[in-house]
């Protein structure tokens, strides 16, 4: 799991829960107005009190779910479906107890569809807005049983009709901005991909994959910024293949790419995760390693050395071996990457004139000749 994976969940987690206490404040107006025509008489307590209990154990239920972590075990974490159900279910509750203020209250049923309308798809729109259709004859069927003398079946009729046309339209136009936002998301995606690889093909070698010049002297300079401001050090070291130049002569410029590739991979593969390793030029390398002793910095190097030594070209020659010569230099305060690099390389010339596949230390290059 990568380092932004946690918080990406973390975001979703919270916006999650505000949609689900947009639910809950939802469902409290609907009290609230269900209480001030109580008020006047206009509707039933026990019912009302009902509703409410029911408001709390749904609520508490996708809170407690949503809190602890649970919803991520289900396919859709936001739980919109089961949520968008238990409010048409509470809705068609109330609505059997409504009396003539059942035309009123079947506009709650819209609001629960374009809360649907921001996760679901318009095929699943159009399910959950047939469940409120379906289940309103049998609510004025309950209806009558509770209070023949309140139901006018024509009335009820027209009231039913009036659902399908006002839920039909919403569902069109909830679907119609679901589909955009699918389409938005699905741009910001491609876009965010197109921009990884223009920062990619703009941070990294295309043959060896490796950082390019550029973005280790950008690098070079922020690892001296944190130096000088935490008073820490690092080390930079040239690497240099040997007889490259032979190789390139010998097997042309194919070769010459599988020696770059491979000690690439092999080198990448034997330094820290904080350290950075680039291809400088031509069969020049860079390493850079922060908060590290000379010393520390040459026993990397020779390391690479050895699993290097194991690393056989067959492609170009049956036991053909490549070995690198490096130079190591510490950063010094104040000094600056045109210098800390050119002491490297000085060094790395000096590992050279020694005899190659060896490491000279900037402090110790002057005493070879």
């Amino acid at each position: 799991m990568s380092q932004s994976q946690p918080r990406d969940i973390a975001s979703a987690q919270r916006l999650r829960l505000v949609r689900t206490l947009l639910a809950i404040g939802f469902y409290v107006l609907c009290d609230v107005v269900m209480a001030f025509c109580a008020w006047y008489g206009l509707y039933p307590l026990f019912p009302l009190a009902g509703y409410s209990i029911g408001v709390v154990v749904v609520s508490a239920t996708f809170l407690a779910l949503i809190r602890s972590g649970w919803n991520l075990r289900f396919h859709d974490p936001s739980m919109t479906k089961a949520q968008t159900i238990g409010s048409i279910l509470l809705c068609s509750y109330t609505i059997i107890y409504a009396g003539p203020l059942r035309g009123t209250f079947i506009y709650a049923y819209v609001i629960s569809i374009m809360f649907a309308g921001m996760h679901l798809s318009f095929r699943q729109l159009i399910h959950l807005a047939l469940l409120p259709l379906t289940l309103f004859p049998f609510i004025v069927a309950l209806a009558s049983r509770y209070d023949p003398a309140g139901v006018d079946w024509r009335i009820e009729f027209v009231h039913w009709i009036t659902l399908w046309v006002i839920l039909g339209f919403t569902t069109m136009l909830t679907g119609t901005l679901s589909r955009l936002r699918a389409s938005l998301k699905a741009s910001n995606a491609e876009l965010k991909a197109a921009l990884a690889r223009l920062t990619e093909m703009a941070e990294r070698d295309a043959l060896t994959g490796l950082y390019n010049r550029r973005y280790l002297l950008d690098m070079l300079h922020r690892e001296k910024n944190r130096a000088e401001r935490s008073n820490g050090s690092f080390c930079v070291c040239v690497i240099d293949i040997d007889h490259f130049k032979r190789i390139n002569d010998t097997w042309g410029h194919g070769g010459g790419d599988i020696v770059l590739r491979a000690f690439a991979g092999l080198a990448a593969r034997c330094i820290r995760s904080t350290d950075l390793l680039g291809r400088w030029g031509g069969e020049e390398f860079l390493l850079i390693l922060p908060e590290t002793s000379i010393a520390v910095a040459e026993s990397c190097i020779l390391r690479i050395q050895r699993e290097l030594a194991h690393v056989e070209f067959a492609a170009l020659e049956p036991d053909f071996r490549v070995t690198v010569s490096a130079g190591v230099a510490p950063y010094v305060p104040s000094q600056t990457m045109d210098e800390l690099i050119d002491n490297a390389d000085q060094a790395m010339y000096a590992a050279k004139r020694a005899g190659r596949n060896r490491v000279v230390k900037a402090d110790e290059q002057a005493c070879v000749k």
